[in-house]
């Protein structure tokens, strides 16, 4: 598994680093609350990846009201590489990341 599956948040994340009050900001208008980062490193297992992606899934299908394992359309963070058609970026298919996010709970 890549180990930079969003171009465009990464894109986001590093101009927030630049403005800490920007983000916070934003996550508190957005989320209601402060979101850590915590981004992979060298030594990040995929077992590691793996849970940060179907914990982002989770949560991101959430925010948008969906079922993560019914989901009717790919939430924003999920699409949004695809959309901007960013040439580094990550596209999802949906039926393809529940069936693996079913796989993973079932794990």
């Amino acid at each position: 598994m890549a180990s930079l599956l969003f171009f465009t948040a990464f894109i986001l994340w590093h101009i927030f680093l630049e403005y800490p009050e920007l983000y916070r900001q934003f996550c508190l208008q957005s989320l209601g609350r402060v979101v850590q980062h915590q981004p992979y490193t060298a030594h990040s297992s995929p077992q590691e990846q793996q849970q940060q992606l179907y914990a982002a899934w989770q949560y991101s299908c959430r925010l948008h009201g969906l079922n993560p394992q019914h989901a009717t359309h790919l939430p924003r963070l999920f699409a949004i590489d695809q959309l901007l058609q960013w040439p580094q970026g990550q596209t999802f298919v949906l039926e393809q990341i529940q069936q693996d996010y079913v796989q993973y709970l079932k794990s």
